[in-house]
């Protein structure tokens, strides 16, 4: 157990500031990433019913950030649309991640119709062969139709992003750049981690630190408030949301941060969003 905690202060502040939630709507994927620990996943897995989804989007405060990812594709949960639409009506800031093979014309022309902050869709490569090692799956023309179809369709309000995982900057490709360009789509980058050394070990030396716990509340598929997406045991678990509510589940992280006894997957993570966070929430205001 990591029982340091650096400046305590800064994460009780982040823990206060404007709430920002993880909804994941299923564990389910219908790919096998290779960054992503999906056979390691050990707490239960399932799908989120429409009444868990409406006693949690009941409690959480209006004007809230709500982004759909999780463990799973967003677009397995027959709801999804619903469930999208819902989260708007209550004037939250949201946003999906998804990697994009499972949107149909149907789904695409309703999405166009949602105001929908951020849609984030996974392509970390254009070429087919190193697609169907990374992802697990031969989806990748159909993703990029997917996303040329609702980036001509989207409402103004909502921003396209292609998010890309690499080891190292020089294996962004230059044939991804110029889709983006021509797109008029933003690019989001990040290192390739261990997801908590659930895909291999690699120890933080130094004091912890980490924006993604007190920032952001990860809800299940169940409803359980989790450490974090990279909790993939369940091991750490404040309780439900539906039952609890906001207020509560702050009060019991707030405890766990003065403790500091940050379990080994906090040891081993090497997720740069985690500093981003620290260092800096500003754009989550």
């Amino acid at each position: 157990m990591n029982s340091t905690l650096e400046n305590k202060e800064h994460h009780i502040d982040l823990l206060y500031s404007k709430p920002f939630f993880e909804l994941e709507l299923t564990s389910y994927c219908n790919m096998k990433c290779l960054f992503c620990p999906r056979t390691k996943i050990e707490r239960k897995m399932g799908m989120m019913d429409e009444n868990t989804f409406k006693s949690i989007i009941d409690k959480i405060p209006s004007r809230s950030k709500v982004m759909f990812s999780g463990m799973g594709e967003p677009f397995l949960n027959p709801n999804i649309i619903d469930y999208l639409r819902l989260s708007k009506m209550n004037g939250n800031i949201i946003g999906i991640t998804t990697n994009g093979s499972l949107l149909n014309e149907e789904m695409i022309n309703q999405l166009s119709l949602i105001e929908i902050d951020l849609i984030q869709f996974s392509l970390p490569t254009m070429d087919r062969e190193k697609y169907i090692k990374m992802m697990g799956g031969d989806f990748l023309e159909q993703v990029i139709k997917n996303i040329s179809r609702l980036n001509e369709r989207k409402n103004p309000k909502t921003e396209i992003r292609i998010s890309i995982i690499y080891n190292h900057p020089d294996e962004i490709e230059d044939e991804i750049i110029h889709f983006a360009d021509l797109n008029d789509i933003r690019l989001f980058t990040k290192k390739k981690h261990s997801r908590g050394g659930n895909l291999y070990k690699k120890i933080q030396l130094g004091k912890f630190r980490c924006g993604i716990f007190p920032k952001i509340t990860f809800i299940s598929w169940s409803g359980e408030v989790l450490l974090c997406c990279h909790d993939i045991k369940g091991n750490i678990n404040f309780g439900k949301y539906q039952d609890l509510g906001l207020k509560e589940i702050l009060i019991q992280k707030d405890e766990f941060l003065m403790k500091g006894e940050f379990p080994d997957l906090c040891e081993y993570c090497d997720d740069e969003y985690r500093y981003t966070l620290y260092k800096d929430a500003s754009d989550l205001e």
